[in-house]
């Protein structure tokens, strides 16, 4: 049987809190929002002891073979080993060498 491909979403909002005269916290500078998109398939999964009503921690292994980053809405890069796409800073790295096999 081969492993369905899955994709893992990860956000972060990134920003500075100072500490002003008065004494309270204020968002300082612009706030930075990263995505990060991976994708893959889980190799290794261990569910641990399994006990009702217990903290269980689950161990996953993914192989990743999709990567995409933005920031503030604007690709960074994305790079998707099974289409043979490697994208960074808007420029299509392998499309040359997709066309020129005819993918």
């Amino acid at each position: 049987m081969v492993a369905k491909r899955k994709f893992l979403q990860i956000r972060q909002v990134s920003y500075f809190l100072v500490n002003n005269s008065s004494g309270t916290l204020q968002v300082s500078g612009n706030a930075e929002a990263y995505v990060s998109t991976m994708g893959g398939r889980f190799t290794v999964t261990n569910f641990g002891d399994l006990k009702p009503g217990g903290d269980t921690p689950l161990k996953l292994t993914l192989e990743v073979d999709y990567f995409r980053m933005v920031l503030d809405g604007d690709v960074l890069f994305e790079i998707d080993v099974e289409a043979g796409k490697r994208i960074i800073g808007g420029v299509d790295q392998l499309a040359e060498i997709r066309a020129a096999m005819g993918i």
